[in-house]
């Protein structure tokens, strides 16, 4: 089903945004905070890692250094001393040096790596385990030798072959004086050639990441010992610097990645350990972690959506329910009950509903009744106004007056029975002015005491304040009708009936129909007005027209203001009073 506006802005679909969006950030805060944690420890790690190989080929090179140290410890030898201090032929002394020097090289772990030692002295007079006895000056090589030991005792010096003779190899040189034990004056020196790739075996048992094994540099960028791609570009682009006397390990970028240099110095000498690799390499780990992070997630976010739409849908049912349910009351179905009540807080919303519901089904029964009620009050109303006996009594005094050539009082009568008749109907209008209702009851006021001239009398007091008014009709002529045929025609020699008519509390008109007619007893007075303030329906079916409780319950229904409507007081045999209260409405305030 397509997504509109009507789904994106229900209750439903906005929760299950509400907590898919906080469930999605919440994740990639997670996932933001793993990848930086991840990322962070494992290039610790790599680092660390990375020191420890260092640290640990380190150690070893210095170990073949020690190696080193202790075949020169021949030099040290009383032999050998003899040998520097003798002059003229000195083979009778190295025939003593052949035996120290087997017995050194047998003490030591790297004897097959030593491709020669050699003894030489100040006065240019060399041994070495080859030639033998010799002035350097014989042998290039032997001269090169001593130059540099001189100039560079106890450090290892890589030396090319080149430079020496064209056809010669690379080799490694480690010389150290030898000092007179006397006056410490240095009487000579001792110094072995290794073979170029003495420390080779020794830098290529660690390597980092895929790729990264390690080298020996010196501080050019020559390599030594060993090979590294990385280390070779890093050399030719200058980024390969060292600090002496310090481990490092630093990330340099190299063409846009970033690369791991680890280092450190090697003792006895002007080189370095190094090793170079690709941070990638190192951190692989990284992106399979991040990898099942990743779906994990993703899992988690898609099982949480799953979840947060059952919650949603969960939540929303009941207001969904109660939704259709509404719709069909607006649709005219007032059946529509909920008889499934939830088990949480909505329960008391539909019991109110349900509660609802059934009052508006009375109210809607009530106002049909009313409404029936009404119009058969109205229906009683007019007939009042043209029952049969009333037209006929009124028709037969006319015909009377004029038998007896009483032509103006027939014709003033017959000019009352038309206003009488005229406003009755009022074009069918339920509201009329408070004029034309007093002209009303005063028609038929005058219709009545021409036939009562004997026994009825009348006044009319209205306060001409409220003629701006308007009224409901026949609100009058009804309780003057109740109060002829009640209480003037029963009693001896008639009566008089006044209607004062004033404002009261600025809010209301009222109107005051006494009679001194016969009255009525007070428990009769007590049960009509506890009838008309309960509004209790009750018809009089009889020829005088519709009571006083059909005329309260039109003011009540038309009015709606319970302060509205009538109020009987009377004395037995002497007066009633029927005091009538209705709203004071304009024209143009009222909906006609």
């Amino acid at each position: 089903m397509p997504w509109g506006r009507k789904t994106i802005r229900s209750l439903r679909f906005q929760i299950a945004m509400a907590f898919i969006g906080f469930t999605v950030i919440i994740i990639l805060m997670i996932v933001g905070s793993s990848f930086f944690f991840v990322s962070s420890s494992e290039r610790e790690s790599a680092v660390a890692r990375a020191l420890q190989s260092s640290e640990q080929v380190g150690m070893e090179a210095k170990v073949l250094i020690n190696e080193v140290t202790k075949i020169l410890q021949w030099g040290q030898s009383n032999d050998a001393y003899q040998f520097l201090k003798a002059e003229g032929d000195k083979h009778v002394e190295a025939l003593s040096l052949i035996e120290d020097m087997s017995m050194y090289r047998e003490s030591s772990l790297i004897d097959k790596a030593v491709k020669n030692v050699y003894l030489i002295g100040n006065d240019k007079v060399a041994y070495d385990e080859r030639r033998g006895v010799y002035e350097i000056n014989r042998y290039e090589k032997s001269r090169v030798i001593y130059e540099l030991v001189n100039v560079s005792p106890d450090l290892l010096i890589y030396v090319k072959g080149t430079e020496i003779r064209p056809s010669d190899e690379d080799f490694i040189l480690y010389g150290t004086a030898i000092l007179q034990p006397a006056t410490k004056k240095v009487i000579g020196y001792a110094a072995i050639e290794f073979e170029k790739n003495v420390f080779d075996d020794y830098v290529s048992k660690q390597i980092l990441g895929d790729s990264g094994t390690f080298a020996i540099v010196d501080e050019n960028g020559q390599f030594i010992s060993g090979g590294n791609t990385l280390l070779t570009k890093l050399s030719n682009s200058g980024q390969l610097k060292f600090v002496e006397n310090e481990n490092k390990a630093i990330i340099v970028d190299a063409e846009g990645n970033e690369v791991l240099l680890v280092y450190e110095t090697i003792p006895h000498t002007n080189w370095y350990l190094a090793n170079c690799v690709y941070v990638s390499e190192l951190t692989k780990n990284t992106t399979i972690i991040m990898r099942a992070i990743y779906l994990s997630a993703i899992l988690v976010s898609v099982v949480c959506i799953f979840i947060f739409i059952y919650i949603s849908a969960r939540l929303t049912k009941p207001i969904v329910r109660l939704k259709e349910k509404m719709l069909m009351v607006e649709a005219g179905n007032l059946d529509a009950q909920i008889t499934e009540l939830s088990h949480n807080e909505f329960r008391t919303l539909e019991t109110q509903y349900n509660h609802m519901l059934a009052e508006l089904k009375t109210l809607i029964k009530n106002h049909i009744d009313d409404q029936k009620n009404l119009q058969k009050a109205e229906f009683k109303a007019l007939q009042s106004q043209i029952a049969p006996h009333f037209l006929y009594n009124t028709l037969d005094t006319i015909i009377w007056l004029v038998a007896v050539n009483k032509n103006e009082e027939a014709i003033e009568m017959i000019e009352n029975l038309s206003i009488f008749f005229k406003t009755g109907l009022s074009r069918g209008m339920d509201w009329i002015s408070v004029n034309k209702e007093i002209e009303h009851v005063k028609s038929y006021l005058n219709i009545q005491q021409s036939r009562y001239h004997d026994i009825l009398t009348y006044s009319l007091v209205i306060d001409s304040a409220l003629c701006q008014y308007d009224m409901l009709k026949m609100t009058l002529q009804p309780i003057v009708e109740n109060a002829i045929h009640h209480g003037i025609k029963n009693k001896e020699n008639g009566g008089s009936i006044a209607i004062n008519g004033f404002i009261e509390d600025a809010e209301y008109m009222v109107f005051d129909i006494i009679d001194t007619g016969v009255g009525m007893e007070e428990e009769i007075v007590e049960k009509l007005n506890q009838a008309m303030k309960e509004n209790i329906l009750a018809f009089e079916d009889n020829e005088n027209g519709f009571g006083l409780y059909n005329v309260n319950r039109r003011i009540r229904l038309y009015y709606g203001d319970p302060k509205c409507g009538l109020e009987v007081s009377s004395q037995l045999g002497k007066w009633t009073n029927v005091r009538i209260r209705l709203k004071m409405i304009q024209g143009k305030e009222r909906d006609v």
